[in-house]
């Protein structure tokens, strides 16, 4: 048998170096509106063609380390969460795509019921704990959505939990809530205060009209500071929401509890909740709640 000696392998292919040698603005070459045969095509969209050039002008900042925003921003950007959800003002759902997402429910929920929400400061916003249940184990609170979101297991996305603390992390805003009124925080909760439970949930018990999310949950999920800043001004931290700003300029507009103290009555709201499945339904929910029958539903399963 004669032995043939191997085909020496081909040398490798040498490509310029994306710092120094590329021109973001040439006319020819992957990146050209229209680029020529011998260029691959990509297929860019303007707003991917915009993204890398600004990349390959900005190259230098490549070999420092990346900052906690900017490595969330590469998960969220590799993982492809700016499909469905926001950021900062990028991603979501544009005009092609939203009216896949559809709600459950049979209330109209707007575009709050049906979207995802936006991950605009939400490791300021979210609990590790939950973040991580979120990410990892499927965690969700809103069964009214009709979309669900991918798994793509801790090794991909564990790390997000830490960073997305630190991205977007506040002065003060781990401090603990100052002590609340619990029985005035259930009346503030109640038929007779706000009427939180007008809208959501409370735990196994529906809520006396559309049963958004469950209120027996919210201080397992939300940061404090999150939560009292988002109750002073709903519409600062969820643009077009439908939650009601019940203390308008920091003034309460419910009066008769607490001397109407803003600062007290959110406090106390918190130190009621806190109470979790613990805590006993809130004064008008279960003596107002109409008959199954004779009211839309929603699957909480």
């Amino acid at each position: 048998m004669n032995w043939v000696p191997a085909k020496p392998p081909s040398p490798p292919v040498s490509s310029p170096s994306l710092s120094a040698e590329l021109d973001p603005d040439a006319a020819t070459g992957c990146l050209a509106t229209s680029p020529p045969p011998t260029a691959p095509r990509y297929l860019l969209s303007p707003a991917q063609r915009a993204a890398l050039q600004d990349a390959l002008r900005h190259s230098d900042s490549m070999r420092t380390t990346p900052k906690p925003a900017e490595r969330v921003g590469h998960t969220l950007a590799a993982l492809n969460c700016y499909a469905c959800h926001s950021r900062d003002g990028w991603g979501g759902p544009g005009a092609s795509r939203s009216d896949f997402f559809q709600t459950l429910s049979d209330y109209d929920l707007g575009d709050e019921g049906r979207l995802p929400p936006h991950l605009s400061g939400v490791g300021h916003k979210l609990r590790p704990e939950w973040l991580g249940e979120v990410l990892t184990n499927a965690g969700a609170v809103r069964p009214y959505m009709g979309v669900r979101m991918p798994q793509f297991g801790t090794v991909n996305v564990g790390p997000l939990t830490a960073g997305l603390r630190d991205a977007d992390a506040r002065p003060g805003s781990l401090d603990p809530a100052p002590p609340g009124d619990v029985k005035a925080g259930a009346e503030l909760v109640g038929v007779g205060g706000y009427a939180c439970i007008q809208c959501h949930r409370f735990g196994p018990h529906p809520s006396l009209g559309i049963s958004v999310m469950d209120l027996t949950r919210m201080t397992q999920r939300l940061h404090w500071d999150w939560f009292r800043r988002y109750l002073e001004n709903p519409g600062l931290l969820r643009a077009g929401t439908r939650m009601p700003a019940f203390w308008p300029e920091g003034q309460a507009s419910v009066t008769h509890i607490l001397e109407g103290d803003t600062a007290r009555q959110i406090a106390s709201i918190w130190a009621y909740l806190s109470l979790a499945a613990e805590a006993p339904p809130p004064p008008g929910l279960l003596e107002n709640l109409p008959q199954a029958t004779d009211r839309p539903t929603v699957d909480y399963e």
